[in-house]
């Protein structure tokens, strides 16, 4: 494993232990509504379903931090409303950020894949 291909299931396994956590925060704070519990849940289990191909990682990995991307949008809103920023959004917020990095970094073992196999 090179040190793209561990960065890169590092920083997803943390994004998803991070979205996990959010989402078990938000059950505990009291009933979450169902476009965070969807979407977040959405967020924690799309990376796991893939083919093995970088591409269909990183894709994945970029859908995952979208959906927590419109989570943490909604929650701004809805925060705005009534003041104050929850520890669940700055958590997704962070899962976001390395949901993004993890694609980034399949996307370019994606490119080392395809010259190694064109060798």
């Amino acid at each position: 494993m090179t040190g793209k291909a561990f960065a890169a299931q590092a920083a997803q396994v943390l994004a998803q232990a991070l979205t996990a956590w959010a989402v078990l925060l938000s059950f505990m704070n009291g009933s979450p509504d169902i476009f965070t519990a969807a979407f977040g849940l959405t967020a924690l289990l799309l990376p796991l379903r893939h083919n093995g191909s970088s591409r269909d990682r990183a894709t994945n990995c970029f859908g995952a931090s979208l959906a927590l991307a419109s989570v943490i949008g909604f929650s701004l809103i809805m925060g705005l409303v009534g003041g104050g920023i929850a520890t669940e959004t700055l958590l997704l917020l962070t899962a976001t950020v390395l949901f993004s990095l993890a694609g980034g970094l399949h996307w370019v073992r994606r490119d080392e894949d395809d010259n190694a196999t064109n060798v």
